[in-house]
């Protein structure tokens, strides 16, 4: 092996200038491939991120934004994977803790969703995001004792409209109308022409009593500010609060026909019914 100084010189003379230029197409890709991520354009950004990879980015992000990437696409295997890959490489990367945690989520395992966010929140106390999402789960499995802080932490460091609606289902379940009722107040603030909020907000109402309160909340949902199923329910509802009581059987048969019903409501249009044919 040579090791005088006209041999050493052209192996730098070789090698340096194609590294470097590899080097700054990977930068490139890598780059152009976080911005394509921030668009939504994922595809695009799954084909620069991998592009920088083959070409010798092996940064944690470069993996955490690929699978953040698939993961938005459904790709959740993949994602899993690259998301390891970059904890892998820098077990202190709260992003990809926090994305990991997103795709256990997405896989409906909420446990582990948990733990991913706690570890981000280890890592960085203070991201509302992390608190968002480990309420979310924790609401998911009805531990709502755990969800409402998490919730609570969220909103002081960030008021969002997910944040409030999520706490005011927390404060629902417990019967705490008013708290409820208190939070889609503020959800609507942030978000003034929301029907769903309208439409749980006006369930708050009708709960506590408060039948005219109900009916101007249920009378606010309508196909230009909610999706068809949840303009039916609000539709069946304010004819129950009215008196209509065919048309409110009628409708809360519909409502049961829909798919993905909520079990909370489900079992909430079911006892109405019964009321109503009695």
């Amino acid at each position: 092996r040579s090791t005088t100084p006209f041999a050493r010189s052209r192996r730098r003379s070789r090698s340096s200038p194609s590294s470097g230029r590899s080097r700054d197409r990977a930068t490139t890709f890598f780059n152009r491939g976080l911005l394509y991520n921030g668009i939504g354009e994922h595809d695009k950004a799954i084909s620069d991120l991998t592009a920088a990879i083959s070409l010798g980015q092996r940064k944690s992000d470069a993996f955490a934004f690929r699978g953040h990437s698939y993961m938005e696409l459904g790709r959740n295997g993949e994602a899993l994977k690259d998301l390891n890959q970059a904890l892998a490489i820098d077990p202190r990367n709260e992003l990809a803790f926090r994305y990991r945690g997103m795709v256990h989520s997405a896989m409906k395992q909420s446990e582990k969703a948990i733990l991913d966010y706690t570890s981000a929140l280890r890592i960085d106390p203070n991201k509302e995001d992390a608190y968002y999402l480990r309420g979310t789960e924790y609401l998911e499995l009805r531990d709502c004792a755990k969800a409402i802080p998490d919730f609570n932490k969220a909103l002081s460091i960030r008021a969002t409209y997910e944040a409030f609606t999520n706490r005011a289902s927390c404060f629902f379940r417990s019967k705490q109308y008013d708290r409820a009722i208190a939070d889609h107040g503020e959800a609507l603030r942030l978000l003034p022409d929301a029907g769903g909020t309208f439409l749980r907000r006006g369930r708050a109402y009708a709960a506590k009593g408060d039948a005219p309160a109900a009916i101007a909340d249920f009378a606010r949902v309508t196909d230009k500010n909610a999706k068809e199923d949840t303009v039916l329910i609000a539709q069946a509802k304010l004819a129950d609060l009215k008196g209509e009581r065919e048309k409110a059987t009628t409708m809360y048969n519909a409502v049961l026909r829909l798919n993905d019903l909520d079990d909370e409501l489900k079992a909430e249009v079911t006892e109405r019914l019964k009321k109503l044919t009695q």
